[in-house]
């Protein structure tokens, strides 16, 4: 036998065994139809910790959870939607079947960098402590608590070997930063309403602050916390600050639009420089 009638054979033998099974079926569907389906099965799991029930049914919006506090809220889109989600405190986003993290290190703000001991420092709004940043990995370790909310800007001192920080409430206040635990102190009421960005220049000793909310530069002093306004910053709004000693140059970054600019120090105006091609650029180090 050739193997063209091999395969016309097993073919042919293959159709009929197919036919016979669809037959089989078809003569017993009612047989098959009248079995009964197996019990539903409920299984309770118990637990002892709290249990957060979130609707993720939705596909046109994203439920976005924050686990510290157990509320939720919504956002339409995460990429045209993030200056809601840095204001707020979240963890896991859900939508449908897409789930988002807001990793491990939530909301990190100010940067600041120490030249002496080659350490850079940030902030975590969420837990509201300081952080100590690989500069290498990029991985961020906690230091310890600060004792302040939302503190979202960080300068160094590396005359006095003095770390500033500002938290961002209603009534900013300035405080100094233990390194080591991440403790902070405070030196005294800023006077403006919320700052989000510091720094310090070590050739005139000299700390700068920009505040959100009236978008101005201003000066602060180290001694008791006292600032005082320089001039509109022209930017919406600033994010992070920070000062090169080595030109005597002051640069902000302004978050939303991903850009980055010169301060001049005796009007407070900001100059274009370009884009950061990074969104959220809310802290900068020198």
């Amino acid at each position: 036998m050739n193997s063209t009638l091999k395969i016309f054979t097993m073919l042919l033998g293959t159709t009929l065994a197919l036919n016979l099974a669809m037959n089989y079926m078809g003569d017993n569907i009612s047989d098959f139809e009248s079995l009964p389906l197996p019990l539903k099965r409920t299984v309770v799991i118990k637990t002892n910790n709290p249990v957060l029930k979130v609707d993720a049914q939705s596909k046109e919006r994203w439920t976005l959870v924050d686990f510290s506090s157990k509320k939720t809220f919504q956002i339409s889109d995460p990429e045209t939607d993030k200056e809601q989600m840095n204001r707020q405190d979240w963890d896991l986003g859900f939508q449908r079947t897409k789930i988002i993290s807001n990793g491990g290190v939530t909301n990190p703000q100010g940067l600041a960098f120490d030249p002496n001991t080659a350490t850079l420092y940030g902030t975590d709004t969420h837990l509201d402590q300081l952080l100590i940043i690989d500069t290498t990995a990029g991985i961020a370790l906690h230091a310890g608590p600060l004792g302040f909310d939302f503190v979202g800007a960080l300068a160094f001192d590396p005359n006095t070997n003095t770390l500033f920080g500002a938290d961002a409430s209603s009534a900013s206040r300035l405080i100094t930063i233990n390194p080591a635990t991440g403790n902070g102190s405070l030196v005294g009421p800023i006077g403006f309403s919320s700052i989000m960005g510091l720094a310090f220049d070590p050739n005139t000793d000299t700390l700068y602050g920009a505040d959100r909310s009236s978008r101005q530069l201003i000066v602060i002093d180290p001694a008791n916390g006292a600032g005082a306004p320089v001039g509109s910053l022209g930017l919406s709004p600033t994010g992070g600050l920070t000062f090169d000693p080595n030109t005597n140059t002051l640069y902000a970054s302004e978050p939303i639009a991903g850009r980055l600019y010169v301060i001049d120090t005796e009007t407070g105006a900001g100059t274009l420089i370009g884009s950061i091609r990074f969104d959220h650029v809310t802290g900068l180090a020198f």
